[in-house]
């Protein structure tokens, strides 16, 4: 392959949003959204890039993210502050939090927010390097039940998009606090060591930095020597305990299913207590998380700030998106065009653009072809525009101050005077 035509192809793990693909797309971020709005969280837009300093914090400076998959961006000479492109949501929620004062509102805060993020990571189906993630975060609330309503809003925008309870299942587990985990990871390097000859590379790197994430290895020969692992569960404090079996009772409460599962673990270093996955059980993702979230309580004291407590759950806008065409779902009813405008002549095409305006003024959906002169090819892409109406004006209407009003569906038409056309319109389109 050339280099001219290599640079006309998109980056590698990046891809086009066609015009065929908006409507699906807007679809899914809408029904996210307008789920998040009903259970009370509140819509933030947050920049691309911030600090790199903020996801190595954040996320763990030992992190597959930080070490392997952001990316940096280059600076003019003199400027040390190192920048990246966000790989996740939560730390600049965090960060926007605090930086415009929303400590002091009442509290929980809830947000939501949708965009892309950047991870340079293997290209897989419904992830690549840019993807869209929608999430939501409460900040300032330690009760279960926000933990519950996070889950819940996660499922209920699944199944507002008729992704039915058997397409998709939610495995829940709790990781405890920072006075109960390490007595658990210590107990868990303990039996790492007596599988260490089992185990894959990356393993035994996360052993010495981060050694839960040895029960998330996807690794099929890692998972079957590590089936008798120590259950987390069994080793949660009173608090966490109570916690945990308060939020499945608030599951349970709403009628939602859920897989307690000790191999969830999150790879990020932030999360406490709740962690939980929507994974597919359908279609070419299955087996793979639609989303995750967690309970992050430690989060905000880890940038030296007062402790605040915060849950929150993010989904992949083209995962979800995967999971729809693979159950057939895909199909989204596009608003059509209601009006097509139709000229003949030079002087007339002047006139059809006043008219264009006055019905794109009115509300009303139209379409045109200003640089079509021929009436029989204006009338083929009006009816191909499958519109309604069609509105014809000559050199004729044009000096009677006239215009033609077409029935597409029954072949009649009319003359009118341009004064009155907009209203009879409006009539006939109720």
């Amino acid at each position: 392959m050339s280099n001219e035509k290599q640079l006309l192809q998109s980056v590698r793990g990046t891809s086009d949003l066609l015009p065929s693909d908006q409507p699906l797309f807007q679809k899914v971020n809408r029904v996210f959204a307008d789920i998040a709005i009903a259970c009370g969280f509140k819509e933030i837009s947050l920049p691309i890039f911030e600090y790199s300093w903020l996801f190595q914090k954040g996320v763990g400076s030992t992190s597959d993210i930080a070490t392997k998959e952001m990316y940096y961006l280059h600076h003019k000479e003199g400027d040390n502050l190192d920048i990246a492109l966000r790989p996740e949501g939560t730390a600049g929620i965090v960060r926007a939090y605090y930086e415009h004062g929303m400590h002091t509102w009442s509290q929980p805060v809830r947000l939501f927010y949708s965009g892309p993020m950047f991870r340079h990571e293997r290209p897989q189906k419904g992830r690549e390097r840019q993807f869209t993630q929608f999430g939501i975060e409460s900040i300032g609330e330690s009760d279960s039940s926000e933990d519950a309503l996070v889950i819940l809003a996660a499922c209920q925008a699944l199944y507002r998009l008729q992704i039915k309870p058997e397409n998709f299942s939610v495995h829940i587990n709790s990781i405890g606090c920072t006075h109960c985990r390490p007595k658990y990871i210590k107990k868990l390097l303990a039996y790492i060591k007596t599988r260490q000859g089992k185990l894959c590379d990356d393993c035994l790197l996360r052993a010495e930095t981060n050694p839960m994430r040895v029960l998330d290895c996807k690794n099929k020969t890692c998972q079957a020597h590590t089936t008798d692992a120590p259950n987390h569960l069994d080793h949660l404090c009173d608090n966490c305990k109570n916690h945990f079996k308060s939020t499945l009772e608030y599951l349970e409460e709403a009628g939602i299913s859920f897989n307690i599962n000790h191999r969830i673990v999150r790879g990020l270093d932030y999360y406490t207590r709740t962690v939980f996955e929507l994974i597919a059980e359908t279609g070419t993702l299955k087996g793979q998380a639609l989303g995750a979230g967690g309970r992050y309580d430690n989060l905000v004291a880890t940038y030296g700030r007062r402790k605040a407590p915060a849950v929150g759950f993010g989904a992949g806008v083209e995962r979800t998106i995967t999971i729809l065409k693979d159950l057939k779902l895909s199909k989204v009813p596009t608003e059509k065009p209601q009006v097509f405008v139709i000229q003949l002549g030079s002087s007339a095409k002047k006139k059809a653009f006043s008219i264009l305006r006055q019905l794109l003024a009115a509300g009303i959906k139209t379409a045109s072809s200003l640089s079509s002169n021929s009436l029989k090819t204006q009338l083929k892409m009006a009816t191909k525009n499958n519109v309604r109406f069609a509105l014809i004006i000559g050199q004729r209407e044009l000096l009677d101050k006239t215009v033609i009003i077409k029935d597409l569906q029954n072949g009649s038409q009319e003359t009118v005077d341009l004064k009155q056309y907009l209203a009879i319109l409006l009539e006939r389109l109720k």
